[in-house]
């Protein structure tokens, strides 16, 4: 049976061979995959899973994952850390954003009206009439 594993956790130096049988021969190769292509592959490895009887005294026969898993688990609690500093910090952008719009607004419709003002009493024709409409003599 030929499997193939992909590793993309960068973080790690290792991998985690799942599901192998008990008292049994593998060969494992490793290569690198990149964007410049494939490396070659390297030596082949050899190695014999022990029988049930052979194992370590550990009774958790997941005892390296959990350790693995630990290391994980801290490398989360860093990502979450760095998420919820930045997401403070857009709400805190986002905040002093509404006030400076909410002044900018509130002064905005003053500034309106008075340049309204001026301009309609600098572009309305004084006429010697006394009224706006031209009046037949």
């Amino acid at each position: 049976m030929l499997r193939f594993i992909q590793e993309v956790n960068t973080t790690t130096r290792s991998c985690a061979l799942w599901d192998l049988e008990e008292d049994t021969e593998y060969i494992v190769h490793v290569q690198a995959i990149s964007i410049q292509g494939q490396s070659p592959a390297s030596e082949p490895v050899l190695f014999k899973t022990p029988r049930e009887a052979e194992k370590m005294t550990s009774k958790n026969k997941d005892e390296v994952t959990m350790k693995e898993m630990g290391r994980s688990q801290q490398l989360q609690t860093g990502e979450v850390l760095i998420i919820v500093v930045v997401l403070f910090m857009w709400a805190g952008v986002i905040v002093l954003f509404c006030r400076q719009y909410d002044i900018i607004k509130d002064n905005e419709p003053n500034n309106n009206k008075e340049k309204a003002k001026s301009a309609s009493e600098t572009s309305t024709p004084e006429h010697q009439g006394g009224g706006l409409l031209r009046s037949k003599i």
